[in-house]
């Protein structure tokens, strides 16, 4: 059987080799840190865990059947309120929610529903791969708008503008960013709102905001506010997930959010490849998040838990007075610039090998970032994190590049 040509020219998985190869090493007894994968090791709030053994008690079994395909009426319900208290997004939960299993789902069916096979879908470079990949499986063409450090990852209106042509149908942001840390601030979000609404090149494009990191963020109260997009109120799309900031990462729960109508056909997809989410963590989660109080402290709790991870790890580059990430502003990576002559792919594989660190080349989130690698701060210790900085600090000084 021949693979569809769109299917064979999209990258693979980069995280598989690199934790196949971990978990070879870790066989053999060697002992490893890993800050590689995007997730956290905290377990999920205790409202969670509670409401899920309530519900798998039931003697009918009403957990193990289907949910409806745009999710459980009262997560949508509890959704909607979040989203419009915490976030500025004011939803109607019953019309404009899909409960989806996982961010990337909602992102791809979001994806699916707008694109048609060689339009554009502009991502802001260092992007998150999967949306690039997806966007490819569907035929559809990614294209780059780079943000630098010097400006704090954060894009420049000149540099969408740039990167639009006449085929443009989608702009996607990731706020807190994945992969380096970055946040874009609500008096940005604003100007770009008021940008896209009246330059009429970008009045055929639709937003897609992915809040996958909502929760994770080390200033100030929430990160942004999706009321600064009001202008774009009408095509606006917006995914997230609770794999994060609750520790559900194996639960597989995300939500897309936008107008009813795109919701209508957005469904088409949803009930043709999964039908619904997990119902019973679903229904674990409308719980979680009628709790409000013990969310919220729970939130608390795990930011600061992972402010000073955050801070562990980049202590060792602040030392050495070597090359230093950009301070992340949020979510649960450092974006690590390497020398000049250091090739990022050499560099992960090396030091996988030889110091037992295990990191993402930067070169999987787009191809002018080959000398950066990602590193997670959401599975180790704090000590282990620094131990980890000096790890490859230490390597860097003494020259290693494969």
């Amino acid at each position: 059987m021949r693979p569809a040509t769109r299917v064979r020219e999209t990258a693979a998985p980069p995280l598989s080799p690199l934790m196949e190869r971990a978990a070879q090493l870790r066989g053999l007894g060697r002992e490893l840190i890993v800050l590689a994968q995007a997730m956290v090791d905290y377990a999920p709030p205790p409202s969670f865990l509670g409401a899920l053994a309530e519900g798998l008690r039931d003697p009918h079994g009403r957990l193990h059947r289907y949910a409806p395909d745009p999710g459980l009426p009262e997560l949508r319900a509890a959704l909607g309120a979040y989203l419009g208290s915490n976030f500025g997004l004011n939803v109607d939960p019953q019309r404009e929610i899909i409960v989806t299993p996982g961010a990337n789902h909602a992102a791809h069916t979001a994806f699916a529903t707008l694109l048609e096979p060689d339009d554009e879908a502009l991502l802001v470079s260092p992007w998150y791969f999967n949306h690039e990949m997806s966007i490819r499986l569907l035929g559809a063409c990614p294209r780059a708008i780079t943000a630098l450090p010097g400006n704090e990852f954060v894009p420049t209106l000149a540099a969408l503008d740039e990167a639009w042509t006449p085929r443009t149908r989608l702009l996607v942001l990731v706020t807190p960013n994945n992969p380096t840390g970055a946040r874009y601030p609500d008096a940005w979000l604003r100007e770009l709102g008021l940008h896209l609404a009246e330059d009429p090149r970008w009045r055929e494009v639709a937003l897609l905001v992915d809040q996958t990191y909502q929760e994770i963020f080390f200033t100030g109260r929430h990160p942004f506010s999706l009321g600064s997009l009001e202008a774009l109120r009408d095509r606006t799309i917006t995914v997230g997930s609770f794999s994060k900031c609750f520790a559900l990462a194996g639960w597989r729960l995300g939500f897309l959010a936008t107008a009813a109508d795109l919701v209508t056909e957005a469904l088409k997809i949803q009930d043709s490849t999964v039908i619904c989410a997990p119902h019973a963590a679903q229904w674990a989660l409308a719980r979680t998040l009628q709790a409000h109080g013990e969310a919220a402290r729970y939130l608390d709790e795990k930011r600061a838990t992972l402010r000073l991870r955050r801070d562990a790890l980049l202590e060792p580059f602040l030392q050495a007075g070597g090359p230093v990430p950009v301070t992340p502003q949020g979510a649960c990576f450092a974006f690590l610039p390497l020398p000049a002559d250091c090739d990022g792919a050499r560099v992960a594989a090396t030091l996988l090998e030889s110091e037992g660190v295990v990191t993402v080349p930067g070169i999987h989130f787009g191809p002018q970032w080959g000398r950066y690698l990602r590193l997670s701060f959401g599975t180790e210790s704090e000590a282990r994190l620094r131990e980890a900085g000096e790890r490859i600090c230490r390597f860097l000084t003494a020259g290693g590049d494969g």
